[in-house]
């Protein structure tokens, strides 16, 4: 048998037991709440401006990249984060992002980018690292730009909603560092 609790100390035995259980809760807990928030201590958001771009109140499934980059990334499982951004020359963009674990960020973009792809190009993913990509894909008859960048913990995509003017892919590309900065923010 196990050994008594010393004569009147059973309550600080009991007491102990229970800071014990606590701290043990609370360490796992705290594992739970970095591992979803997505490694490296990122959050995604949509800001009011972002990239040189406003927010607007469009609804992000009325917007026609929408139906193009939605289904990849719900298939991912993972939160998100998405709003509809326009600025000067008609433009306007889809911007889906968010974190959790991506592990590969290389394999994860091969995930993530529309099923309609024609063409793609590595990219600068801005200062905080990983990979990125862009490209052109096909919306119905029309060819859109996008980008998408991965790190181990977090990922974006940005989808233009109209059409390209011409054939320059790197018009997005330049963009992207720009927008991320703003939009992915350290804990």
């Amino acid at each position: 048998m196990g050994e008594a609790a010393p004569a009147g100390r059973p309550g600080l035995v009991v007491a102990l037991g229970v800071v014990q259980a606590l701290v043990l809760v609370a360490g796992v807990g705290a594992a739970v709440q970095v591992h979803l928030r997505g490694e490296p201590g990122y959050r995604i958001t949509a800001p009011a401006a972002a990239g040189g771009l406003r927010r607007v109140p469009d609804r992000p499934v009325a917007s026609a990249a929408y139906p193009f980059v939605a289904p990849v990334v719900r298939a991912t499982g993972l939160p998100r984060t998405t709003a509809v951004y326009a600025g000067g020359n008609g433009r306007s963009l889809l911007f889906v992002g968010g974190t959790g674990a991506i592990g590969d960020p290389a394999a994860f973009l091969e995930r993530l980018r529309p099923r309609t792809v024609i063409t793609e190009h590595r990219a600068d993913p801005g200062a905080p690292g990983g990979q990125a990509v862009c490209g052109r894909f096909a919306v119905l008859a029309s060819v859109h730009l996008y980008c998408v960048w991965a790190t181990d913990g977090s990922y974006g995509v940005l989808a233009s909603n109209v059409p390209a003017r011409g054939t320059r892919p790197g018009e997005l590309s330049e963009l992207l560092p720009k927008f991320r900065a703003a939009v992915e923010k350290r804990h």
